[in-house]
């Protein structure tokens, strides 16, 4: 490669570092879960991306803006745990199958479609799993507990006797 040759491809290398990025139109945030209800609910997924209500998991592209059509498509299991004995040890084998049967006799799978509550600062995204499988999902920049925060509902809420169609 001649000098003017490389010359040119370095000066070129140089000013395409100084071009302007391109913004995007999403963030990358955090997922995390709160149970509401008195049922176990571990995992769940969000829009294809995994969930938990034991902590926060990363990521989901979240729009900096929102708009009137954001949804969220949602499926998780509840467990009723009412009633279930602790597991067996590990090598008591016939026993441990029993109760693993007992546990998937006593899980229901769920899934709904719901708005995303509206949002001025994409912060993550927090799904609450709400009584008679109701589920809200919001974008806040507070931690629930905070009075800024925008579910305030307590957690291990009783289900009603007839849940609201």
């Amino acid at each position: 490669m001649s000098g003017l040759a490389k010359t040119t491809f370095i000066f070129t290398v140089l000013l395409s570092g100084c071009s302007a990025a391109q913004q995007s139109a999403y963030n990358a945030g955090n997922i995390e879960g709160f149970n509401h209800t008195e049922y176990s609910i571990s995992d769940f997924n969000i829009n294809g991306a995994m969930g938990s209500t034991s902590g926060t998991v990363c990521c989901a592209m979240i729009p900096k803006k929102w708009t009137p059509e954001l949804r969220a498509k949602i499926s998780w299991s509840t467990i009723n745990t009412k009633g279930l004995a602790p597991p067996p040890n590990f090598n008591k084998v016939d026993d441990f199958n029993k109760w693993e049967q007992q546990v998937k006799d006593r899980t229901q799978n769920h899934e709904a479609i719901v708005p995303i509550a509206q949002y001025d600062k994409s912060c993550g995204l927090q799904v609450h799993f709400l009584p008679c499988n109701e589920v809200k999902v919001v974008s806040s920049c507070y931690w629930y507990g905070m009075p800024e925060y925008p579910i305030q509902a307590p957690k291990n809420m009783k289900e009603p006797t007839v849940c609201p169609k």
